[in-house]
Parts: structure tokens; sequence; C-alpha cells
């Protein structure tokens, strides 16, 4: 969808033309059966496309292929899943919040209390010790071979499907600012930044990340003029602003700190608690442009293809009785 979004005036010259962007790195011969495929060219068909995605991307799919997705048929996330296997189904696929029941037949899960994950060797719960409402760190062993391995997601227990319990995902365990001890989240970072959002009506949320300035090895590299000795949140932000946007550059960035400041106090008590003891500073944004972060994305890929890949299993495994 986002590629749709950002391409979609090449996309549509390539309909009309019938041939494909000559920048795109293709092998010659899938080249030639796409443009075989093409034929000709179909400016009509290239017309009705301009229009829509002129009108802007919600409910895009919908409108440009409404033979085959009409408004009454839902679009939902059928599994939760991940590159160790299926972790659970989505039993309620028409709720706004999807809960994910847990496959148990297949998979032996056991769970670390959010409390609790930053301990060398934390004490794990299995599927009939969990309490509706907490948040676990999911642990799983598969038939495939992967023996207690830390997925690093963090799950809050919704309820339960007869004596299964069903699972919302909520961030990635790695994913935390933590200056003083806030362990601020990721959940919590999406809330601030879709609360601040709603309150620029001419900005869409295209990605993000946020980072704490401790990290910072030059003092000048964040480019804040005022000079602080209080450590602080940095926030990239990439957005898509209407064309009729009348603020600069810097007022944006100005207006975003101050608005993801009042979030970050509303909704965190432990960061309100820090910023009124003036032991963090107010933060810092930095908006990117356009396609930052998926070149990025494109970047780190190619490190990660470099490297070995190290798992991260529970080690000093006691057997626990169920």
């Amino acid at each position: 969808m986002r590629l749709m979004e950002d391409e979609w005036e090449q996309l549509v010259e390539d309909i009309r033309e019938g041939k494909i962007n000559s920048e795109l790195k293709l092998a010659p011969n899938i080249r030639r059966s796409l443009e075989k495929a093409l034929g000709k060219g179909d400016p009509k068909r290239a017309c009705e496309l301009q229009k829509e995605f002129e009108k802007g991307f919600d409910g895009i799919i919908r409108r440009v292929w409404p033979t085959y997705l009409t408004s009454c048929v839902p679009m939902f996330s059928h599994c939760y899943g991940a590159t160790e296997g299926i972790i659970g189904l989505n039993m309620t696929p028409l709720q706004e919040e999807e809960e994910f029941l847990l496959t148990a037949s297949y998979t032996i899960f056991e769970f670390i209390p959010e409390k609790d994950m930053s301990k060398p060797s934390p004490k794990t719960l299995f599927i009939n010790e969990l309490e509706v409402g907490q948040n676990y760190e999911v642990v799983v062993t598969v038939s495939s071979g992967l023996y207690r391995f830390r997925l690093g997601d963090v799950v809050q227990v919704a309820g339960y499907y007869q004596q299964c319990p069903t699972v919302k995902f909520l961030y990635r365990s790695g994913a935390l600012l933590n200056l003083f001890g806030e362990k601020l989240n990721q959940a919590v970072l999406s809330e601030v930044l879709n609360d601040v959002i709603t309150n620029v009506a001419d900005a869409e949320l295209i990605q993000y990340a946020a980072a704490e300035s401790t990290l910072l090895t030059n003092e000048n590299l964040d480019g804040r003029k005022d000079k602080q000795k209080q450590p602080y949140y940095i926030f990239f932000l990439e957005l898509k602003f209407d064309a009729s946007s009348s603020l600069s550059e810097d007022l944006q960035m100005i207006e975003f700190g101050k608005l993801i400041d009042s979030s970050l106090g509303h909704r965190h008590h432990y960061y309100r608690r820090l910023r009124h003891g003036n032991q963090i500073a107010k933060p810092c944004v930095h908006l990117v442009r356009r396609g930052t972060f998926a070149k990025f994305k494109e970047y780190i890929w190619k490190i990660v293809q470099q490297q070995p890949i190290k798992s991260k299993c529970l080690k000093n495994f006691v057997p626990q009785e169920c």
C-alpha cells in the first residue's frame, strides 16, 4: 500500500504506455514478460486509476477493484504469525481490536511477566497461570527445533475462549525508551503519536523512530539550538502534509515537539513526574523526507544479510510442572 501511494504516478504512466519504468532493475526476461502482458497500454484504465488516486488513499483498494472488494467485505488479519510459526488465530475478525487465540496444539508456550523481562533468567508461566489484563513476553518451543525461544513480542491477555487465553499484541520488548527507569514502550508511543496527528488536521503519519539523546556521541548531532544538560527523547517523523499546509518546517518541528511532550505527560505518569522534576528535557523532533524510512530499511536489510543470526533463548532451564 505504501509503495502504491508513493509510486502511483509512475504506475499510471506504465499502464497508459504499456511499458515498465526503465529505472526499475528487472531481469530482461521478466521485463519482456510484463510488457507483453501490458500490451499496447490501456489509457482508459490509466485515467480511471489516476482519478481515484488523486482523491486520496482512504478505501483505495475497494475503489480501484470494486468487482472484487465491495463495501460489505470485511478486511482483517486472520492470524498472529511470526517467522517461528503461527502464534494465534483471530477468532473475532469483526472486532476493532484484534484478539488472537493461542495455537496451543502446535506450540509449547511460556510467558515472562512484563516486570521480569529484564532479569537474566526470569521465571516463566504456562497458559493456565496467566491473568487477564496482564502483559507478558512470549517464549515458544516448536517442533521445527526452536527451544524456549524468546520472541521479543509482548502481549496482553485479553480474555479466554473456552479454556485457552486470547491475546493482543502490544509491542516489541527491545523497543523501549528508558532514561530513568520509565520504560516507555512502543504501545504508548503509538498512542501518543496517533493522538498528536489527530490534532494536526493537515498531516498524516507515515513512519517514525524514537531514541534517547544519551545515544548521541556528538552533542550537536541532533541540531538543538538550546543546550540541554538533561537527557531527552528524539523523534524522527516521516509525515505527509496537505499541500495547503502553511507552517514552515521549523515551526512544524516545534509544534510537534510540544504536542508529543503534552501527550506523553498525559499518558505516562512516570514521564510526567520526570518532566516536572526537570530530570528529562522536552523532546526534540526531526521531520525527515518522504521515503527516508524505506531507504533506511533497505540499508539495514543489506547489513543483516551479512551478519550471523544469534538466537535469544532462555538459559539455566529448570523443568516446570503444569
